[in-house]
């Protein structure tokens, strides 16, 4: 412990009586983040910060200057209060027909309510009308301008530019984590207890999955294979996310909240897919875990206690 707060004044700022000793990590990733992004303004729409460990910090301080809007994604980057709309408005992102469509193509076609460019693939609900709406009243401050480039633009730097010092400052001035995702589903109060502490182990993986009792020497090598048969070795993703056996229960549970979508085989990813679906419900609107169909219910019930038996 006191080795470790010893590194931590020794890295402090020279103003706040410390070295200015670069964190070694921080430091790599800053300058990663230098070559990632001059490969990012080559790009017309958002590469997904490909290459980084951990992308989530450097794309949430890049947003989209929208010109003309010829380059710019409608649904996917991030040029309306800093996000995309398909973050927001994730439930019309889904019911899109065209998620690929640009900024200017939607805005030719006309964004305002009842405008050409809004086609779905099926007949809105009440609920989902009112989302439409507040959408359009986002974009009503938002004007295109012609014979203008979109852009990249850096937000922690008064250039607009991107700079290692202002990246480092960054990384170091706030408690980066890779389970950031966790937050929205952790230790809620309309949830009881044990669901708590389950969700609690499972985003810091501390369930006695295969791999972590291997790791403790509870198990020997040859007792590491998934319980299904199904080949792989069992860690915390596969026996939630990627095991075909265990894994129909998501389209099960898609089917069942009506929302149809290929999930992720992450925990970190699949938390953030999960998080901006329930951010997307607008105050008063019905809430999207309650089935509609009880043959839907049934059949996850079904789907449940096959699992159960595996």
């Amino acid at each position: 412990m006191e080795i470790n707060n010893s590194v931590s004044i020794v890295c402090l700022q020279r103003e706040n009586e410390g070295l200015a000793v670069k964190r070694l990590r921080e430091f790599n990733i800053s300058l990663l983040g230098e070559c990632w992004i001059s490969l990012v303004e080559g790009f017309e729409s958002n590469p997904l910060g490909g290459g980084l460990v951990e992308p989530r910090w450097m794309l949430d301080n890049i947003v989209r200057r929208v010109g003309d809007g010829c380059s710019t994604m409608f649904w996917l980057d991030p040029w309306v209060d800093e996000r995309p709309l398909a973050g927001s408005f994730s439930r019309l992102y889904v019911l899109a027909e065209n998620k690929l469509i640009t900024v200017a193509e939607m805005a030719e076609l006309g964004w305002g309510v009842g405008g050409e460019a809004w086609k779905w693939r099926r007949r809105l609900l009440a609920w989902e009308e009112e989302l439409v709406e507040g959408c359009v009243d986002r974009l009503s401050s938002c004007f295109l301008q012609d014979s203008v480039e979109d852009r990249w633009v850096w937000i922690l730097h008064p250039t607009q530019c991107y700079t290692v010092k202002s990246a480092y400052s960054y990384l170091t001035a706030v408690n980066f984590n890779s389970n950031e995702g966790a937050e929205h589903f952790l230790w809620l109060k309309s949830v009881p207890l044990k669901v708590n502490i389950f969700s609690w182990r499972l985003f810091f993986n501390r369930l006695p999955t295969k791999d972590n009792l291997h790791k403790r020497n509870v198990i020997d090598d040859t007792q590491l294979s998934c319980a299904t048969m199904c080949g792989a070795l069992e860690d915390r993703d596969h026996l939630f996310f990627q095991c075909d056996v265990y894994g129909r229960v998501w389209p099960l549970v898609s089917k069942w909240l009506s929302y149809e979508s290929a999930f992720h085989g992450t925990i970190e990813a699949h938390s953030n897919q999960f998080s901006s679906l329930g951010g997307a419900r607008p105050y008063g609107a019905p809430a999207r875990l309650s089935p509609s169909d009880p043959d839907q219910t049934c059949q996850l019930s079904f789907a449940y206690d096959q699992i159960r038996a595996v």
